[in-house]
């Protein structure tokens, strides 16, 4: 029997409101007050820098642009034109909820399939770690990361909590990639690699009220984004 999941994609938004939706979704999630993994897709309204949980605060070199903390790992990325997205589910759903590995290829996969079905053709890094830039997410490939003509395109990075995954990642073109023809496509290919039932969904009122606390007394602080110096 297939399962159902949650496909939310959401209007534009900047720094702040998209890590605490992920973080909203997550904890809920990881609470059991709403059961079903959840694919978001979503952008951003303003050119802004995220930065992986455990990562030092720059001193000037971004200031130009807003900075926020993830609560996943990883390194730095610049956003902008990227189509983002997060990836919330537990053991019950994905059985490798704990191997970071096949998690990254399973969703890359999914990834790479809608980004053929638009024409955009992309393999996977099959080697080991290779730095370009250090702390820099796309100046760094890691394995299954997906990459074209030697420019990195897909990175993700995720955090744990029990039995639950979050995983977040983007999609860095040259061009303009259309968010709801993604979105469609992916719904697809999310199916088909998943065998799971996808429905187009919204966030919840307990996911609303959850997220706008977080943006307040979170992802605007100092304490947060400034964790580490």
């Amino acid at each position: 029997m297939q399962k159902e999941w949650r496909l939310i994609i959401s209007d534009p938004a900047d720094a702040v409101e998209n890590m605490a939706i992920d973080e909203a979704i997550f904890l809920l999630h990881d609470e059991g007050k709403n059961t079903k993994t959840t694919f978001r897709i979503y952008n951003w309204s303003t050119p802004c820098v995220t930065l992986g949980y455990f990562q030092k605060y720059p001193d000037e070199v971004f200031h130009k642009h807003p900075i926020v903390r993830r609560m996943t790992g990883g390194l730095t990325v610049i956003h902008g034109k990227d189509i983002s997205y997060s990836f919330v589910t537990n053991k019950n759903d994905w059985e490798h909820v704990y191997d970071q590995s096949m998690t990254y290829k399973a969703v890359h996969s999914v990834i790479k399939n809608s980004l053929e079905t638009m024409g955009i053709s992309t393999d996977f890094y099959e080697e080991g770690t290779k730095t370009l830039k250090k702390g820099y997410c796309v100046q760094t490939f890691f394995k299954y990361d997906l990459h074209s003509s030697g420019k990195k395109i897909v990175g993700s990075s995720q955090r744990r909590r029990n039995k639950t995954l979050l995983q977040q990642g983007s999609i860095h073109l040259d061009g303009d990639i259309d968010l709801q023809s993604f979105a469609h496509s992916a719904k697809l290919c999310i199916e088909n690699f998943f065998n799971s039932k996808i429905i187009f969904s919204k966030l919840t009122d307990q996911e609303i009220k959850l997220k706008n606390e977080l943006v307040e007394t979170k992802y605007r602080t100092h304490q947060w984004n400034k964790k580490f110096k």
